[in-house]
């Protein structure tokens, strides 16, 4: 009440409890009663990242029945596909079920790798490997240069990741507004990804209840599904 700027951050799973609307109300009364500043925090910012990168395009059904290879990268694998593509699985975990056809590219965790992420205020900033990765996994840079490279795609010649900071930092990330289907690469019920699920704290794709434990009873799964 002393505050002379107070400020209220709002997220998104706030939204998804049955009594969100008696929520907003009462938002709306604290608002206005102490004068406060309002922030909506969005969900998946690293995807608006990407999308004002333009390193992403809007996928139709049609498309995904015709690829003959799907790579996924930091994401479990979809189910309940209508068609059968050669699968590149990249991830820090093993997939959930078997690959009839495909390849597991082990990727490093944020922990073990220098990158960048997008904040909630759209500003880029750097994260710094803290340890080693296991085995013969790679940061996700490496192995899709890699790729590219034996592909003969140009413009993957990075060697590090200040190469690939220096050029993020020198687009325009404030470009255009992206077409709206971008943001909806899946059209309903074409692919479910098994971490969809409202108020899930899931890191490359896996709720973060599949290694702790504990977090089960902090966080149980949720009852709803976004479709």
């Amino acid at each position: 009440m002393e505050s002379k700027r107070p400020v209220i951050l709002v997220g998104s799973s706030c939204l998804t409890y049955p009594d969100n609307l008696s929520l907003l109300e009462k938002l709306e009364q604290l608002i206005t009663q102490i004068h406060a500043e309002l922030i909506l925090l969005p969900e998946n910012v690293n995807l608006g990242g990407a999308l004002q990168m333009g390193i992403t395009a809007p996928l139709s059904t049609l498309d995904l029945q015709h690829m003959e290879v799907l790579h996924v990268i930091g994401e479990a694998l979809p189910a309940r596909l209508s068609f059968h593509p050669f699968v590149l699985y990249q991830n820090i975990c093993p997939p959930g079920s078997t690959l009839s056809s495909g390849l597991v590219l082990p990727a490093a965790a944020f922990t073990e790798e220098e990158g960048t992420f997008m904040n909630h205020a759209g500003e880029m900033r750097w994260t710094h490997k803290a340890a080693e990765a296991p085995g013969s996994a790679l940061p996700s840079w490496q192995i899709l240069c890699r790729i590219a490279q034996k592909l003969g795609v140009q413009g993957f010649e990075y060697e590090n990741e200040v190469q690939i900071r220096a050029e993020m930092e020198s687009m325009n990330l404030t470009g255009e507004e992206n077409d709206r289907s971008v943001l909806n690469p899946f059209e309903p019920d074409s692919a479910v990804f098994p971490s969809i699920y409202c108020d899930d704290h899931a890191y490359m794709g896996f709720p973060l209840r599949t290694w702790v434990a504990g977090f089960q009873v902090l966080c149980p799964e949720p009852p709803l599904r976004i479709k």
